[in-house]
């Protein structure tokens, strides 16, 4: 089996080949995979069978249907086959068209003007994308899923409006940025709005749907990577100070009570005690043939 891949904020594009062969997600990989997705599925060349909820479909070249990853799925490649499956966060669908049972594991319709749209584009997206910019990548990517969610409305029999759609694309937007920028200490709420071109009031309200503020979040990624590079052995040679500076803290008296906070132990403690734990647990022993 063979693939390529590409991911473009929380969007990942893949394209998969492989000979016959079957493929089950059952409740107990679901259990240990914690994947809350929906695959969208393009065929591009042989035949394929999936099954979900107890509905099938068989996927031929050209053909488009989707499946939610939270959930048992079956797949089949009947053939030599390559599909492109891009996976999506489930909460943007659900904001855009509803609950996923709607439309999984249905044939989506290339009768109309946008389904026959989205197929065409789909289809010639993967090379696309391997050769122009980000900021080019990133916009092809947002149209795609701009045209799969206006081809999902119709099965999902929904209304999908414009301003729900835009709130959740400039919602994702938002946080790839703060992603890309965070360890910058300078970021603020402001800078990401003018990135966006966008209101700071309009940006508020956007992470308001989260319960939470955009000042929140970027400091909640700034933790989560202190957090991370706290516990990474090959940092440890580096400074609390060298840590909270490198993750876009300023002050290393404000890295402190917040990181208290939101673990409830110092930066100190808690590279202490991670350290510990590793030294703690047994390293297996390898038994190499004479």
């Amino acid at each position: 089996m063979s693939l390529w891949a590409s991911r473009l904020g929380d969007i990942q594009f893949n394209v998969i080949s492989g000979t016959p062969q079957t493929f089950r997600r059952t409740k107990s990989h679901l259990h240990h995979a914690g994947i809350d997705q929906v695959v969208l599925l393009q065929q591009l060349t042989g035949k394929a069978f999936y099954t979900q909820d107890g509905r099938d479909v068989m996927l031929g070249p050209g053909n488009v249907a989707c499946y939610d990853s939270a959930r048992p799925v079956q797949k089949i490649f009947a053939s030599n086959s390559s599909v492109l499956a891009i996976q999506i966060p489930k909460t943007l669908m659900l904001n855009a068209v509803g609950p996923t049972e709607r439309y999984t594991v249905r044939e989506l319709s290339q009768n109309t003007e946008v389904g026959r749209l989205m197929v065409s584009f789909l289809r010639d997206l993967p090379p696309v994308l391997s050769k122009v910019s980000g900021a080019q990548a990133e916009q092809l990517s947002q149209c795609a899923v701009g045209l799969i969610m206006a081809t999902l409305a119709e099965p999902a029999s929904v209304k999908l409006e414009h301003s729900d759609w835009e709130r959740s694309t400039l919602g994702l937007q938002a946080r790839q940025a703060i992603h890309a920028r965070f360890r910058d200490a300078r970021l603020a709420p402001d800078t990401i709005a003018a990135q966006l071109n966008i209101s700071v009031r309009y940006l508020q309200k956007l992470f308001r749907t989260a319960h939470t503020t955009p000042s929140e979040y970027i400091w909640e990624c700034r933790l989560e990577s202190s957090r991370k590079e706290l516990e990474t052995p090959h940092l440890a040679s580096l400074s609390i100070h060298d840590i909270a500076l490198r993750n876009g803290f300023s002050e290393l008296g404000h890295f402190g009570r917040r990181f208290r906070e939101r673990y409830g132990v110092s930066p100190r403690q808690y590279r202490s005690m991670r350290q510990k734990q590793a030294a703690a647990t047994p390293v297996p022993h390898l038994f190499l043939p004479h």
